[in-house]
């Protein structure tokens, strides 16, 4: 078992989950703290239910993609002229 030293230096603990009032360490049970970077596939399920929300094809983000080119350059020419008068 690590020492109290030893455990600061691997792991963080989050307050929001021991939030019981433990003060010994027989009160913490062992969900409490967690190794920092313990959830790497979070990346991956986003970028994967976005893509299944919003497809990456010319339909998906492309047309977003396309739409918001087309407003920079509406703004732009907005701002131009405006600056112009």
């Amino acid at each position: 078992m690590l020492s109290q030293y030893g455990r600061s230096l691997i792991a963080f603990e989050a307050p929001y989950i021991n939030s019981g009032g433990a003060t010994t360490e027989e009160e913490l049970v062992l969900g409490t703290y967690g190794i920092e970077g313990s959830k790497p596939g979070a990346a991956a399920a986003g970028v994967y239910l976005s893509h299944a929300a919003i497809r990456p094809t010319r339909q998906g983000y492309g047309k977003i993609l396309g739409r918001t080119l087309y407003n920079c350059k509406v703004f732009q020419l907005k701002y131009r002229v405006r600056l112009i008068l």
